[in-house]
């Protein structure tokens, strides 16, 4: 009984691999009739398609010689060229940034403070003079509260009405007050001058302190450190104690 069953498989796997030969001979012949008509051709017709394949190529060549590669080198000198002429401009904006804060401020004096080209007897620097000195207790007499309105100073503080205001969700994000809650001062005799009042929540004060020391400070931002180091990195962690003002 097994040798029979035996005998049986070994001719249904011989049918089986005549069968897969027939379907790979009948396969090869679809292809060998799809391409047979482009071998069927005279030493002639063989001739002048070689001939006009290697003209083909001649062309494609001496077009990649005399148009791509030209063109090709035209677009990097471009390229080049556009580099360098942003390059020139950066340079020339932040020659003109560092002449404009110049004329007032120099920056940093050998780390033992902070010093300006004003006159000697310049407000601002009577002023900071002032509010710098530790020989002397504090005075904040003539320091006023912007929160509110003082008319005989000039100072106005009235609720903030912007024209447009930020969602809900990207005022917390920020960490911010609700908007209904902002309050904005205004000085007559300074035009243009806004200050806003409390718009931080308590428990964002740190988050934003960290922002103004460690990031506001960086590049593209300025300061008076940036002054005298060119490119200066990690500004308050290298130079904190020289630091003296940041603008955006």
């Amino acid at each position: 009984m097994n040798s029979r069953r035996a005998r049986r498989l070994y001719y249904d796997s011989e049918n089986v691999s005549d069968l897969c030969t027939c379907y790979i001979y009948k396969f090869l012949r679809v292809v060998r009739d799809m391409v047979s008509w482009q071998l069927r051709l005279t030493p002639k017709q063989a001739a002048a398609k070689i001939v006009f394949a290697v003209v083909g190529l001649a062309i494609g060549a001496y077009g990649v010689a005399t148009v791509y590669e030209p063109l090709q080198g035209l677009q990097d000198e471009l390229d080049l060229r556009k580099s360098e002429l942003l390059r020139y401009y950066k340079t020339k904006h932040d020659e003109r940034i560092r002449q404009a804060t110049d004329k007032y401020l120099i920056g940093v004096n050998d780390g033992n403070g902070y010093r300006d080209r004003s006159p000697s007897d310049s407000l601002f620097k009577r002023t900071f003079k002032f509010y710098k000195r530790h020989d002397m207790a504090p005075n904040f007499s003539e320091v006023f509260d912007l929160r509110s309105s003082l008319s005989a100073h000039g100072i106005i503080c009235s609720k903030f009405e912007p024209v447009v205001a930020p969602s809900d969700i990207v005022l917390e994000k920020l960490g911010l007050r609700p908007m209904s809650e902002w309050t904005a001062s205004t000085i007559t005799h300074r035009p243009g001058m806004v200050m806003l009042n409390d718009i931080f929540k308590s428990s964002s004060h740190l988050q934003w302190i960290k922002r103004s020391l460690f990031i506001y400070a960086e590049s593209p931002g300025f300061t008076n450190v940036g002054l005298q180091v060119p490119n200066v990195r990690n500004v308050f962690k290298e130079h904190g104690r020289q630091l003296r003002w940041s603008t955006l």
